[in-house]
């Protein structure tokens, strides 16, 4: 549902937020239905703005009873550092809104309002910096990792980690549950994030592709890139290389056999026109032999 539009970009309410904020309002709960709103907007007009100052497109924002999404084009299978920039001014941007309202609270006025932010936005910091996808922590995590592991394994790598979290959370909201009611809302926010973080794992396979197709128009811009070596056996498969490749790196792959002579070097274009020509499952040697035809 959207609720405010410049142009292209607009704001958008995820239904099942609009749901809640109405409950909450019949509940009399008006204050905390403000603060929520604005801190989750804050944060997300946070990634929008740095999003644009780095020269992105941001679409829309869209707000869940969890937190937002700001639809950012581009981000995709972008360097990791500018993800890593992106991510990190959300929870930021709570903090610094938690510290000047403390040095408000405690040095011009208080009210309740007040309080609120500052549990409201100490709450979404704290929740965004957690090391799970798709929160904030776990892009900023993914980015750091994929310099060295690539992007496909850097997001099994969080994912197994974001599962393994979720069900313990889970696990303590069903004991907080017996005690309080308020053990629901850490049941069903855990439960969102499985089933977001599945989305995660599909998406890295297309952030993958991306980097890779993308990476020799990085090249000829930049005009100067890092080269990673790999050396593998002339029997494994092109997969095999390819999925250890890394964003932001050139790489020169030199096949050797299983005596450790070296048989031929091969470079990333060579290999991308390889899978493009034959596929994934062809072996590296039988590569060699067909490269003999192109």
């Amino acid at each position: 549902m959207t609720i405010f539009r410049i142009g292209q970009f607009k704001i958008k309410i995820n239904y099942l937020l609009f749901i809640l904020f109405v409950l909450y309002f019949i509940l009399g709960y008006f204050s905390e239905v403000i603060v929520i709103f604005f801190s989750i907007l804050i944060h997300e007009l946070a990634h929008v703005y740095l999003a644009f100052k780095l020269g992105f497109k941001v679409n829309c924002v869209e707000l869940f009873p969890f937190g937002g999404v700001a639809r950012i084009e581009g981000l995709i299978g972008t360097e990791p550092l500018k993800e890593v920039k992106i991510a990190v001014i959300g929870p930021a941007i709570n903090v610094l809104l938690v510290v000047v309202l403390i040095f408000t609270k405690k040095y011009l006025f208080e009210n309740q309002i007040i309080v609120l932010f500052i549990k409201t936005n100490m709450i979404l910091a704290f929740i965004n910096l957690l090391p799970i996808l798709p929160l904030d922590g776990g892009r900023i995590l993914r980015a750091i990792l994929s310099l060295n592991l690539g992007i496909k394994k850097a997001t099994i790598c969080v994912l197994e980690i974001t599962y393994i979290l979720s069900v313990v959370m889970i696990l303590i909201g069903v004991l907080l549950f017996m005690r309080n009611v308020y053990g629901i809302y850490l049941i069903l926010f855990f439960i969102f994030i499985i089933i977001a973080a599945k989305k995660e794992k599909n998406m890295a396979v297309f952030i993958f592709l991306k980097q890779i197709f993308c990476k020799n128009q990085r090249v000829l811009e930049s005009g100067i890139y890092k080269v990673q070596h790999i050396i593998c056996l002339n029997d494994m498969k092109i997969k095999s290389v390819i999925e250890n490749f890394l964003p932001n790196k050139y790489h020169i792959i030199i096949v050797i056999d299983k005596e450790g002579n070296v048989i031929a070097t091969l470079y990333e274009k060579q290999i991308i026109e390889g899978v493009i020509k034959y596929g994934y499952d062809i072996t590296i040697e039988k590569l060699l032999n067909k490269k003999e035809k192109w």
